[in-house]
């Protein structure tokens, strides 16, 4: 069973959410921001992370940053509010939904990203900004695709 973590605010519609994707067969853990969110990365050990955030909050998306700087684990963003056109954190995440949230939208959402990450799982190398896809034969620095001949990715 795909295990879950997310990461927000208590609110009873996260609750909510959390139980429709636990009937949706996924084992969902919550906490919120004040607990050690490192700690219970390992402890719990998920397959995904759902992050609540508020698109102008900072310390939110600096956590997510580094979160994919130093591992390969899919985020997608519930975004609680209203997001500028020009809002550049949507770079840092592999996918967002916002409020109102539709469980059965994010148990599809969630599945794609497991489904992508078992086919890609294992096999990227990371050094800061820098992502080589062995799978794909794909390089990325800092979030953007390079362009490489055969014998440049050799």
């Amino acid at each position: 069973m795909p295990r879950l973590l997310i990461i927000a605010r208590e609110s009873k519609e996260l609750t909510k959410l959390s139980s429709s994707l636990a009937e949706s067969g996924f084992d969902c853990s919550q906490a919120s921001f004040n607990e050690k969110v490192t700690e219970l990365l390992s402890r719990h050990s998920p397959d995904l992370l759902l992050v609540e955030v508020d698109a102008p909050d900072s310390k939110t998306w600096e956590f997510i940053r580094k979160l994919k700087r130093d591992s390969s684990l899919p985020v997608i963003a519930l975004v609680a509010g209203e997001v500028p056109d020009d809002f550049p954190g949507f770079l840092e995440v592999d996918d967002f939904l916002t409020r109102p949230y539709d469980a059965r939208e994010l148990a599809a959402r969630v599945q794609r990203l497991l489904n992508k990450s078992k086919r890609t799982g294992g096999e990227l190398i990371k050094s800061e900004n820098l992502v080589i896809d062995l799978t794909n034969c794909d390089v990325t620095v800092g979030g953007k695709a390079v362009e490489l001949t055969f014998k440049e990715y050799e």
